[in-house]
C-alpha cells in the first residue's frame, strides 16, 4: 500500500483494520468499555496514538515502535487476551502502521456507533459461514477404485483419502445384531433394546 494515497490507504483502513479493531479490540479499549483496559482507548486516531498506562499504541511509519503490534504478537502483553490474531490480521496491522497508519477516526464513537459497528463487523464475518454461502453444483471427484454406492461416497472417500484413511469395509449381511425398539414405561422413561439374529426386529410389533 503506497503511502499518499488517500483513497487506496481509505479503503485498506475500512475493510481490513477497522473491522479488525471493532470485533477484537472495542469491547476491551474503547468509550463503550466497561473498564478501559490498561488505560488505552483505540475507537479514535488520537486515543491509538497517545497510547495508554504502556506508551503509544501506534506509532505511524514505525511498525517496531507500536505497542499494538507487539501485543496482538503476544509479546508481553496479550491482546486479544487468551486468543492470538491470525497472521493475515497482524500482517494487515503491520502493513497499515508501516504505511503511515491512515485513521480518518477524528472523535471517538458514541456508544451507540459502537454498538452499531460491532453489529456491521460481525454481520459480515457471519455472512461467510458456510451454511449462509450460496449453493454450488460440484461434480463428484474420480476415483481410480473402491465400489462406491453412489456420488456422496466419492466425496467421503476423497476426504479420507486426503488424511491417509480408507473406507471401512461393507458389512456382511448377518453383522447388523442390535434392535433398539423404542417404547415407553409408566414412569415415562423410553426403553427398548433387543438383540435380533440376521436382521432388525421391531418389539410390540408381532412379538
Amino acid at each position: 500500500m503506497a503511502k499518499g494515497d488517500t483513497a487506496e490507504q481509505q479503503e485498506f483502513f475500512e475493510k481490513r483494520v477497522r473491522p479488525l479493531l471493532v470485533r477484537h479490540c472495542y469491547e476491551c479499549h474503547s468509550g463503550a468499555s466497561n473498564e478501559v483496559k490498561g488505560g488505552l482507548r483505540l475507537d479514535s486516531r488520537q486515543a491509538a496514538q497517545q497510547g495508554g498506562d504502556s506508551g503509544p499504541a501506534v506509532v505511524p511509519g514505525k511498525a517496531a515502535e507500536s505497542l499494538l503490534l507487539s501485543a496482538v504478537r503476544h509479546e508481553g502483553l496479550e491482546m486479544p487476551p487468551g486468543r492470538k490474531l491470525s497472521e493475515p490480521e497482524i500482517q494487515s496491522l503491520t502493513e497499515w502502521i508501516e504505511s503511515g497508519a491512515f485513521d480518518p477516526r477524528d472523535h471517538p464513537p458514541e456508544a451507540g456507533e459502537v454498538a452499531s459497528e460491532t453489529f456491521e463487523a460481525l454481520y459480515q464475518d457471519r455472512r461467510q459461514w458456510w451454511s449462509l454461502q450460496p449453493i454450488k453444483s460440484s461434480e463428484p471427484p474420480l476415483l481410480d477404485s473402491s465400489p462406491l454406492l453412489n456420488s456422496i461416497d466419492r466425496f467421503i472417500v476423497a476426504k479420507l483419502r486426503e488424511k491417509h484413511l480408507e473406507l471401512a469395509p461393507p458389512a456382511d449381511a448377518v453383522s447388523p445384531r442390535l434392535l433398539c425398539g423404542h417404547g415407553v414405561a409408566s414412569d415415562g422413561i423410553a426403553t427398548g433394546a433387543v438383540l435380533g439374529r440376521s436382521r432388525f426386529r421391531i418389539l410390540g410389533a408381532s412379538d
